[in-house]
């Protein structure tokens, strides 16, 4: 694999857990953002969500400024169309990128675009969800950021 110098993260179950009245940031989501900051690691975010309400929220919760750019659901063609992946990293090679994402569609759309995709399963818990996003390509899939963490600083 080559130097990782992009990381592409979906927003809702994945950074944020928007299920509850108040969006809050997943335990350890902080800390690997700001690991890989001071990496001078690119982060972006691909949602389904629009671009505004995800500024809001980011803002909100204090880590929009980690973030490059958004991709928001009506910025470029839906999941699991890597369109997304392409207009925020554009124009780096794909093996340089890395896709974190809680639904097939991420783990497809990162895949199709050729970037190194991985599963967060701690906004679901459910570790059979590895099973399926490993079918569909994903290198790994992890239950807790922190295992995250672990592995991203084996790669970067």
């Amino acid at each position: 694999m080559e130097k990782i110098t992009h990381i592409v993260f979906d927003h809702d179950g994945t950074l944020v857990d928007t299920t509850t009245m108040e969006p809050y940031l997943y335990d350890g989501i902080t800390e690997i953002l700001d690991f890989l900051s001071k990496r001078q690691v690119k982060l972006y975010v691909w949602t389904a969500r629009s671009k505004d309400s995800t500024h809001a929220i980011l803002t909100d919760l204090g880590i929009r400024s980690h973030f490059e750019a958004i991709c928001g659901g009506h910025d470029a063609q839906s999941k699991p169309s890597p369109d997304g992946i392409e207009m925020l990293v554009s124009p780096a090679n794909p093996q340089n990128v890395i896709v974190i994402g809680d639904s097939l569609g991420d783990i497809i759309g990162g895949v199709s675009f050729g970037a190194h995709s991985i599963g967060a399963m701690w906004g679901h818990g459910d570790p059979n969800a590895a099973i399926a996003y490993e079918q569909r390509g994903a290198k790994a899939s992890f239950l807790k950021v922190e295992k995250l963490k672990d592995y991203l600083d084996k790669l970067i």
